[in-house]
């Protein structure tokens, strides 16, 4: 038997030269702004895209059913431990930062960063406390995921089963990209609830409110910028930069920072503080962050650009120092000063440096009474609510409607947009080429594959076909430990930029079939398809864009539905479709394409508890599990 192997070339940043022509154009709108009323569209077209981004928010404020479950009266202020709803039974854990006094007061929302114990982490209660005392009421709150509301916690190993924070941001968040919506989108939905709160409070002033956060604080205070018009001051600390720099190193990192079609749009980080003018805000930043500092000066120099067009040059402010990520003394410092400007009405050389005090044990924070929302009140999380959302947009899904495989295959090649990203043949492993005469053949898409054959392609090729296995984009996949690992990193770069990866190694794996279908010793009308892993949902996706005579998918999901109500899952980053459920589910593709399915993956990886599928018992020969395959070459 003769084997035949092109190298598998190693493919650095496919989506590299893509990013470079959004970058382009984003610095180039910038620079073309000069007019008032320039800058006002372009704050309308950040506003539109973010939202659309986000799936929109909420149409209707619900009663937010504030109650304080506790207070602790300390020197010059006192905390009220808090807990409201911004959706029913959505319940939000907070800390009021009360000055004494009869005020009224401005008032601060402080959104934490990614910090397990959210709004109670020491560093975040100095800046709190640091505020209070200056004579800012401040209202801290638990973003999702994090704090007194881990939503994955479990009573019975007292922690998140799948990590504080980015990791739980990353699993609700993977199901909201599927749904249409962001992570982020239930955060900001806090943030515009937390403020209806203050306004609630007679010791508010209404016509004072700032924003301030570190790091995913930082994310947050961005979003809120741009999204929530009665804010009156803002301070993000260690977030903006500019995703020119970004791009790499250290690249796309939590869901909740990556929005379908950000870059697309033309934007960047420095769009979120455009969006603010000509309200006054300061970013915050770090030498030495992961955030790239040379990102954050372009961020301010472009932000800069509109407010001096709107003639207010003072009213965006910079702050650097050298150091590491984190909101340090210097950072809070400066946000004290910037507040105290904007807020309290003193003069800059007015203000005062952090005094010394003392923080409170995390536990003395907590408004719930075990710590957590999840075994003290239950309620709704974020996969909650994105499952029923979604449920509502899948019984109404365009395939729903489409009566033939024409009318489906556009609603596909819309969402997933089948567009290759480079250019030229794939390379890929050949195998069965000394079988004569013209044979029938099989694509073989399996992530897994590498530069020699494996049994199953052995087994193929013993039977008679001959067999191809190209390296699609994003192709070998490979288990890595790390968070942000290059799964996660090149599928939210395609989706920054309105791509898909599924839709790319799709257009991938349509070019490979043609090029088989076209070889001199293939029989084209004898050409199937067998995806493993993911790549049986590449295999579906490209079966009905171009039909074959079977195809295969083992070990691969059958419904992104299925992903979304999942309690859990894991490993999916390259099949995430933004949206996707607004327009089609795996089993809609099956109606026209009917492959053989064997031993399908759980969301989670595991075997589905259902009986659905073809069994394969453990080391069976490709020769058992296809058999119907191995008698038609002859």
């Amino acid at each position: 038997m003769l084997f035949l192997s092109l190298l598998f070339l190693a493919q650095d940043g496919p989506f590299d030269a893509l990013a470079r022509e959004a970058f382009a154009r984003h610095q180039q709108e910038v620079a073309a702004l000069s007019t008032p009323a320039q800058v006002r569209a372009r704050q309308q077209h950040v506003r539109d895209s973010v939202l659309r981004a986000l799936g929109g928010l909420p149409a209707v404020k619900t009663p937010l059913n504030p109650r304080i479950t506790g207070t602790l009266n300390r020197d010059g202020y006192r905390v009220e431990k808090l807990i409201f709803e911004s959706l029913p039974r959505f319940y939000v854990t907070a800390n009021v930062y009360v000055p004494n006094g009869p005020g009224p007061f401005p008032a601060v929302l402080g959104v934490a960063g990614h910090s397990s114990s959210g709004k109670a982490i020491a560093i975040y209660q100095r800046a709190w406390i640091g505020m209070a005392k200056r004579g800012i009421l401040v209202l801290a709150i638990d973003p999702p995921g994090q704090g007194e509301r881990q939503e994955y916690f479990d009573a019975d190993y007292g922690r998140s089963l799948v990590g504080v924070g980015t990791s739980e941001h990353i699993m609700s968040g993977t199901q909201c990209f599927l749904a249409g919506s962001n992570v982020a989108r239930y955060e900001v939905w806090d943030g515009i609830r937390a403020i209806d709160y203050l306004l609630t409070r007679p010791e508010v002033d209404r016509n004072r409110l700032g924003v301030t956060g570190n790091s995913g604080g930082g994310t947050q205070s961005a979003y809120l910028m741009a999204l929530e018009p009665r804010l009156t001051a803002a301070a993000p600390s260690c977030y903006l930069t500019s995703w020119d720099e970004l791009w790499k190193n250290p690249g796309p990192q939590d869901a909740e920072q990556n929005f379908a079609g950000f870059l697309a749009d033309g934007l960047d980080f420095s769009d979120f503080l455009l969006a603010f003018a000509p309200r006054p805000v300061k970013m915050h930043a770090a030498i030495r962050d992961f955030f790239p500092i040379a990102g954050a000066r372009k961020a301010f120099a472009e932000a800069g650009r509109a407010y001096r067009i709107l003639d207010v040059p003072d009213r965006v402010g910079f702050f650097e120092f050298d150091d590491t990520h984190g909101w340090s003394l210097p950072r809070r410092e400066s946000t004290y000063a910037w507040f105290d400007q904007f807020l309290l009405g003193k003069p800059p050389a007015a203000s005062a440096p952090e005094p010394a005090f003392n923080t409170e044990h995390e536990r003395d924070l907590e408004a719930t009474p075990t710590g957590q929302v999840k075994t003290s009140l239950g309620g709704e999380t974020v996969q909650s609510i994105n499952a029923r959302e979604a449920a509502t947009k899948y019984a109404r899904r365009s395939a729903l409607r489409a009566t033939t495989r024409q009318q489906l295959a556009e609603i596909v090649q819309r969402r997933i947009v089948v567009q290759r990203v480079a250019a030229g043949q794939l390379p890929a492993l050949w195998v069965g080429l000394d079988n004569e005469g013209r044979r029938p053949a099989i694509l073989y898409l399996d992530p897994a594959a590498r530069q020699q054959p494996n049994d199953e392609m052995k087994a193929m090729a013993a039977a008679g076909y001959i067999v191809t296995a190209p390296k699609l984009t994003g192709w070998p996949e490979e288990a890595s430990p790390r968070q942000y690992n290059p799964q996660w990193q090149n599928a939210m770069r395609a989706l920054l930029l309105g791509r898909t990866m599924t839709g790319t190694q799709t257009a991938d794996a349509l070019e490979a079939l043609r090029a088989l279908k076209q070889h001199p010793r293939v029989d084209p009308a004898r050409v199937s398809i067998i995806g493993r892993g993911h790549g049986g949902v590449i295999a579906l996706h490209t079966a009905l864009l171009e039909p074959v005579e079977r195809v295969a998918m083992e070990g691969s999901i059958t419904s992104y539905m299925d992903v979304i109500r999942a309690k859990v899952h894991e490993g999916l980053a390259s099949l995430i479709i933004p949206g996707v459920i607004e327009d089609y589910d795996l089993p809609d593709l099956e109606r026209f394409v009917k492959p053989i399915v064997i031993q399908p993956r759980a969301p989670s990886g595991g075997r589905p508890l259902t009986g659905t599928g073809r069994p394969r018992r453990e080391g069976a020969p490709w020769a058992e599990v296809y058999r119907e395959w191995v008698s038609a070459p002859r």
